[in-house]
């Protein structure tokens, strides 16, 4: 567990954040032109490159430890498992924060957008919901697997879409007026 959480184990990834934040703001900025910097193809490329690139990473990991004679649960093992797709998702947010690929266009579509606004809910509504499930499951059995499990994602995502609305984001401008008080009175 303190390889996963540790902030030692991740500073290579946050350096490699901030680093793509830096070359995506160079490059929306202007200071760096090439005509494959506004290629549509080129972007929507490397975004399918990344997508399949850490896909390809989390299904063998494993099997390239074994081959490399690494035990999972060493050290070593386990921060490969947790640490080793970090260059993966790199190339991912850069492809996808510079928005120039058609995946990144197809990303910003107003349902996809709204459901990240909720996805913090649908995270803290989804095991309730699951357990509540889990004890009544005798009173979905006659529901056809099809329809219950779309009944699950339509509940979920009401129930996180009235927190969302009614916890969440009243808080979060709350806190955000707060905030900005207290950055006003900093001298």
């Amino acid at each position: 567990g303190l390889i996963y959480i540790n902030p030692l184990t991740r500073l290579l990834e946050f350096y490699a954040g901030m680093l793509v934040c830096l070359l995506v703001r160079s490059i929306k900025g202007g200071n760096a032109k090439s005509p494959v910097l506004s290629s549509k193809i080129a972007f929507t490329a490397l975004e399918i490159f990344a997508f399949v690139w850490i896909a390809a990473v989390i299904a063998n990991t494993n099997q390239w430890l074994k081959l490399a004679g690494i035990d999972a649960h060493s050290a070593a093992g386990m921060y490969l498992n947790y640490c080793g797709n970090a260059l993966g998702y790199v190339v991912l947010i850069f492809a996808i924060a510079m928005q120039r690929g058609h995946i990144s266009r197809l990303l910003n579509l107003p349902i996809l957008i709204f459901l990240g606004e909720v996805s913090y809910s649908v995270y803290l509504w989804h095991s309730p919901l699951i357990e509540c499930y889990r004890q009544h499951t005798d009173l979905f059995m006659t529901i056809p697997r099809v329809l219950r499990y779309s009944l699950f994602w339509g509940v979920l995502i009401a129930v996180s879409t009235l927190t969302y609305f009614i916890v969440e984001k009243p808080c979060r401008d709350i806190l955000r007026q707060w905030l900005n008080k207290q950055v006003d009175r900093l001298p």
